[in-house]
């Protein structure tokens, strides 16, 4: 019998095709054989990431072990889910058989650092044998929210029992019917703090359980999640005005936070805690309600706090908690919000994490430490900048290793900035063995810059970023000196500063951003900035760095302040305009190359511009000459070649 093989379907080809390529009748090969084939086949297969703090406990360690061998898990080299989390140890495996996440809860005491995340998640049922077909397919999404009840009407042909307390139940579960409507869920708890470990999360200060009432929304279209708090009927009336007419609400970016969020199911207390790593600061928006003769209006604002949660708690917090109720359905739940997060490149893993609870007015006692340098204050106060995920890691032990190398600045410098910046993008590092590996490493001085100021035309000056919330302290950058830096009688460039306003994702502030933060704005420029023990004011900025929303401060220096240094820039009285103004002294800032002083009285000649018969027009406005000798000397103190150069 010919078979025509065209007309074979691709996925039943193997069935008609022999080790050779040859093809053969469908008789030829037995039903066993293709049972066995489609029995070998159909085997599910799962990938698991294993994410663990180093050096784990031996308890730890064999609940661990009991529960991958359970699910006959075999490890692979290569990283197959493609979660990588500094700072843990990654261990990947393939497995035969699915893990629950109500079992995860409850083979991982609370505390065990060790997060777990599956690519691959399906429901089995008891009963299903090997050979069944196991579907993959996303299964319909569970929407749920107080939002959306006028969807309810349409769900409501499923509910068996149409009773008060059903239909309150399923207004409770139940949002929308459509893909790409947004999941969304009441808060039972809002808290801020940060991770001390995989196993433990430090709450620095929480909302009152029971009384604040907040949402949360994942969203696909922008990618983010949306909490916003709602009004209350149970507030005082000193809080209604604030909390029941002043709305709060921030929008969560995919980009703000880490690549995955850490979920822990409370079957017990009926609850699902998550976890977002933070990144940046979240952006809040205030909704205030303002009566007036047209009836109410809703504005909406930037603020710099968060509902109860203030300017500081907000700057210094690192990983945003969220409780949620878990309902009937939570499993579910859980295994529609893993696909949504999925799809949008955000990973949800598993864990059984302890908290601790730390008092709302706890401050560190190593915050307010001083050093006897400028330097080493300076670096102090940009690694203080990174909020709890480094307080909270502060001893003794570290605080004394660090004044014993603050006797020598650059030393301490070079330390403290890496320390900074492997902090910043690792939270699970441990900060003391890594302030040792940096002194092992800068204790050679030939390793690292020196604080002397011997690099012709350039200087480091430091840089201060400004956001709504924060003041962050960052690594110094050489710049290029200016007529401003090179009068040492103002002092070294340590009393200069170069503060940049940006929001807190640190890109450039929008101008609507920056007109819904004016108010603090004009209190940094009419107060003092206070970075490393040292107040700095407002000394200018050019129509470009005003542009880039960047500013120049200076600390007063021997009699010396920032209006004794725009009057020995010039007379501008003259300058009616102010973007004219501006421009005339910011010339001051430009970056140039030193080259010879000279005399204003014998060596400079004053030459009438050229303008028009009516005065009205001037044609040599910016323009100089300069004579061939004095040129001459220029190319001598620069070392440069007069045929080739530009001058």
């Amino acid at each position: 019998m010919s078979i025509d093989v065209e007309k074979i379907p691709l996925s039943k080809r193997r069935f008609y095709v022999d080790k050779d390529f040859q093809l053969f009748s469908n008789g030829k090969q037995s039903k066993a054989e293709k049972a066995k084939i489609l029995k070998k086949e159909l085997l599910p297969e799962y990938q698991l990431s294993v994410h663990m703090q180093e050096n784990l406990d031996e308890q730890s360690h064999g609940k661990l072990w009991k529960l991958l061998r359970d699910c006959d898990a075999q490890e692979v080299l290569n990283e197959r889910t493609s979660l990588l989390i500094r700072g843990l140890e990654n261990a990947y495996y393939r497995t035969q058989k699915p893990l629950s996440v109500p079992d995860i809860s409850k083979r991982l005491s609370p505390g065990t650092p060790v997060w777990l995340y599956f690519k691959t998640t399906c429901d089995v049922k008891p009963d299903l044998k090997s050979a069944e077909i196991i579907s993959y397919e996303q299964k319909e999404r569970l929407r749920y929210g107080y939002r959306q009840q006028q969807q309810l009407q349409s769900k409501s042909n499923l509910v068996a029992h149409n009773t008060d307390n059903c239909t309150q139940t399923m207004q409770e579960q139940l949002t929308s019917l459509t893909a790409k409507s947004p999941h969304t869920s009441n808060c039972l708890l809002l808290s801020m703090g940060t991770f001390h470990d995989a196993g433990t999360y430090n709450c620095h200060y929480q909302s009152e359980e029971g009384l604040d009432s907040y949402e949360i929304e994942f969203r696909q279209t922008p990618q983010s999640i949306i909490i916003r708090s709602r009004p209350c009927s149970d507030y005082s009336p000193q809080d209604d005005q604030l909390y029941n007419k002043h709305l709060y609400s921030t929008v969560i970016s995919h980009e703000t936070i880490e690549s995955y969020i850490v979920l822990v199911y409370k079957d017990v207390q009926k609850y699902i805690d998550l976890y977002f790593p933070l990144i940046y600061a979240i952006k809040s928006v205030v909704e205030v309600t303002i009566d007036d003769v047209n009836g109410q209006t809703i504005k909406r604002t930037r603020s710099n706090r968060f509902h109860r949660f203030s300017t500081k708690v907000i700057s210094q917090t690192s990983v945003l908690h969220v409780r949620l109720p878990m309902y009937n359905y939570s499993i579910k739940m859980i295994n529609d919000l893993s696909s949504t997060l999925a799809e949008n490149g955000i990973k949800l893993v598993y864990g059984n994490i302890k908290i601790e609870y730390f008092s709302p007015t706890y401050v560190s006692p190593y915050e307010h430490i001083q050093f006897s340098s400028y330097i080493a204050n300076y670096a102090w106060d940009m690694l203080l900048s990174l909020g709890y995920r480094l307080k909270d890691k502060l001893t003794d032990k570290f605080i004394t290793r660090l004044e014993q190398i603050s006797i020598d600045s650059s030393l301490f410098y070079h330390v403290i900035r890496d320390l900074h910046k492997a902090c910043k993008y690792n939270c699970f590092m441990d900060i003391y063995i890594q302030l040792l590996t940096n002194i092992e490493k800068y204790s050679d001085r030939s390793s690292r810059w020196l604080f002397d100021g011997n690099t012709a035309n350039y200087c480091y000056v430091p840089r201060v970023i400004v956001t709504p919330t924060s003041i962050l302290p960052q690594p110094m950058r050489p710049m290029k000196e200016n007529r401003v830096l090179r009068q040492r009688q103002f002092g070294n460039s340590y009393c200069y500063c170069r503060v940049l306003l940006r929001d807190e994702d640190m890109y450039t502030m929008s101008a609507e951003t920056v007109d819904q933060c004016r108010t603090r704005i004009l209190e940094l420029i009419k107060t003092n900035l206070q970075v490393a023990q040292t107040d700095y004011e407002y000394l200018h900025c050019s129509n470009s760095q005003l542009r880039d929303r960047s500013f120049w401060f200076y600390a007063p220096y021997q009699g010396f302040d920032a209006d004794k240094i725009r009057a020995w820039m010039g007379d501008f009285r003259h300058e009616y305009s102010v973007s004219s103004y501006v421009t005339r002294m910011a010339l001051c800032f430009t970056g140039s190359l030193r080259t010879i002083t000279i005399t204003k009285d014998e060596e400079l000649q004053k030459i009438d511009d050229i303008q028009d018969k009516w005065r009205k027009y001037c044609f040599t406005d910016g323009i100089g000459k300069i004579s061939l000798p004095m040129l001459q000397r220029v190319y001598q103190e620069l070392d440069i070649d007069e045929a080739t150069s530009y001058l």
